[in-house]
């Protein structure tokens, strides 16, 4: 079954994450009829717990009018900054929720999106469980591929891909490459990475395999590698930054997970940085 990104949910925050988010995004909607969802995840924190980082009294619905209210201007500003075409449709939103991470996985399932795009700016590296947004969390447990870009990546065209395999055929992926290919023409990085020389033999069978299979649907320029390394986000993160690729696509946590405290990929790249990175979920 192929990819399509007809739906498309960007969380807005009225920063210049929306912004880079966004500007992403006009690259989805070219070819085919393109639905975007752009929503502002507004946090509540219910009165009395002691363990919020912010503090909002309950809003009742008046409040809540009061607040589309307000926010219906900022949503029109960033609306008149859009050039539409007649394959877009967009439809904006508010959701007051009490986890942002939680309101963005419910909106998501509840509207079958096909595409999560993320802005991110700033982290919580040295203590990453305070990030209230975790993208590989969202696409493990929604299933939904989420794309993860950095102001430093905004308006740049997708010219090299990293794509990470491993000891079993990666179809999801390999589903995203062909959607992608269809919008961007890129240099294709394969490259596998293992933990240990006993599964070198195994790891070579499966990355022949898709190098392989590929090359007969793909025009551009394969290359391929394989690692040896413990920590395969480390190993994939190194080398994307040595290529200076544009964009890595990888499984959430066992391809992004940097450290045992939670700090992912997504999270260490610099604000300016041109990476981006798709976390596609294996089933």
């Amino acid at each position: 079954m192929g990819v399509n990104f007809r739906k498309i949910l960007i969380p807005v925050d009225f920063t210049t994450n929306s912004n880079t988010a966004i500007t992403r995004a006009l690259d989805f909607c070219a070819n085919e009829p393109v639905h975007l969802f752009l929503v502002h995840f507004h946090l509540q924190v219910p009165v009395g717990d002691i363990g919020a980082y912010y503090f909002y009294p309950g809003l009742n619905l008046r409040r809540q009018k009061v607040l589309e209210g307000i926010l219906s201007q900022k949503f029109k500003e960033i609306l008149d900054h859009i050039p539409l075409t007649e394959n877009m449709c967009i439809e904006t939103a508010v959701v007051v929720t009490t986890k942002v991470e939680d309101g963005i996985v419910e909106f998501s399932t509840r509207h079958n999106i096909d595409l999560v795009i993320i802005g991110k700016r700033k982290n919580h590296i040295i203590f990453p469980f305070l990030n209230t947004v975790v993208p590989s969390r969202i696409a493990s447990g929604t299933g939904i591929p989420v794309f993860t870009v950095r102001s430093g990546a905004a308006g740049n065209p997708i010219r090299s891909v990293v794509v990470a395999v491993g000891r079993v055929f990666p179809d999801r992926k390999i589903e995203m490459l062909d959607a992608l290919r269809d919008r961007f023409n890129f240099e294709l990085n394969i490259i596998s990475i293992v933990e240990r020389k006993n599964l070198v033999a195994e790891a070579k069978k499966v990355l022949h395999e898709v190098v392989s299979r590929y090359k007969v649907r793909f025009n551009g320029k394969i290359n391929s590698e394989l690692f040896i390394a413990s920590n395969k986000a480390r190993a994939l993160l190194d080398h994307v930054q040595t290529i200076k690729a544009d964009l890595l696509i990888v499984s959430p946590f066992s391809e992004t997970k940097l450290t045992w405290t939670g700090t992912h990929i997504s999270d260490e790249v610099s604000s300016q940085s041109g990476i981006q990175v798709l976390a596609v979920r294996p089933v």
